[in-house]
C-alpha cells in the first residue's frame, strides 16, 4: 500500500506587538513564542512526526518559528 501523507499546518508562535520591530511584516517572536515553537518542535519530534517539505512566509516570525521547530527535530 502507498505511504500515508500527512499535512501538518502550523501557525507562527507568539510575536511581539505589531508596533514593535517595524511593522507587522517584521515583527519578531517574544520569549513565550521561542518557548511555544520549541515545545512543539519537540513534540513533533517524540511523536515521529518529520516534515518532507515546509512552505512559510518570509514574514519574521514565521521565519523565526519554522527555524526554531527545525531545530527541536534536528533538521
Amino acid at each position: 500500500p502507498p505511504a500515508v501523507k500527512r499535512l501538518y499546518l502550523l501557525r507562527h508562535a507568539h510575536a511581539a506587538n505589531p508596533g514593535i520591530g517595524g511593522g507587522d511584516h517584521r515583527r519578531p517572536l517574544t520569549g513565550l513564542g521561542v518557548s511555544e515553537a520549541s515545545y512543539i518542535g519537540k513534540y513533533m519530534r517524540d511523536k515521529g512526526w518529520q516534515p518532507e517539505q515546509i512552505l512559510v512566509s518570509d514574514a519574521l516570525r514565521t521565519m523565526q518559528t519554522a527555524e526554531t521547530v527545525l531545530e527541536q527535530l534536528g533538521t
